[in-house]
């Protein structure tokens, strides 16, 4: 629980009230390998924070499964468009391997903005930051060739090059496997 503090307090220095009050509200879950947490067409009441693991944000167009974002250790999680307006979830979530998480619902995001002055702050910086990923992923896509993508997904999780298939990698950098196995060999 401590990273989670940590990374908390990087957004807005919290007082030892808030901290109390979050810690109050956070539940510790274990989620074993393949367990889908969210499925497409749900809507996602929890938020995560992995302290163990690696999830993925999937979707499925045209029955392919495609990787939208990968959560690790110490990262947030969650289908955050449904998460935040309580629709259904365009992506399901899947543990890619055992993971530890301490959970916080929606409810107790809501009242913990009525308790505590920092939690807005927090929220709102933690969107900030999502927003940013969201739109260096969109120009990546845009702007970088599939070497450069793949050069950048090292990059960011190198971790995750031994954890996961590589068809995984591809989908993420919108690529196929063929092409990305093709990339690896000229490295």
């Amino acid at each position: 629980m401590q990273n989670l503090i940590k990374k908390l307090n990087s957004y807005t220095k919290l007082s030892e009230p808030s901290i109390q009050l979050i810690k109050e509200r956070l539940v510790y879950k274990t989620i074993p390998k393949g367990t889908i947490l969210i499925r497409e067409g749900q809507t996602a009441r929890q938020f995560y924070w992995l302290v163990k693991g690696t999830m993925r944000g999937r979707i499925a167009p045209k029955g392919e499964l495609i990787t939208t974002w990968f959560a690790t250790k110490n990262m947030f999680c969650s289908s955050m468009p449904s998460f935040i307006m309580q629709k259904p979830s365009m992506e399901s979530i899947e543990a890619l391997e055992d993971c530890e998480v301490y959970c916080l619902s929606r409810h107790d995001v809501l009242k913990l903005f009525k308790l505590t002055t920092e939690m807005s702050s927090i929220v709102r910086q933690m969107a900030e930051e999502a927003f940013v990923h969201t739109l260096s992923r969109t120009y990546e896509f845009q702007s970088l060739s599939a070497k450069e993508r793949y050069a950048s997904f090292v990059k960011n999780y190198p971790q995750l090059l031994q954890k996961i298939p590589l068809g995984m990698i591809a989908t993420y950098i919108g690529i196929t496997q063929q092409s990305l196995s093709r990339i690896r060999r000229t490295k």
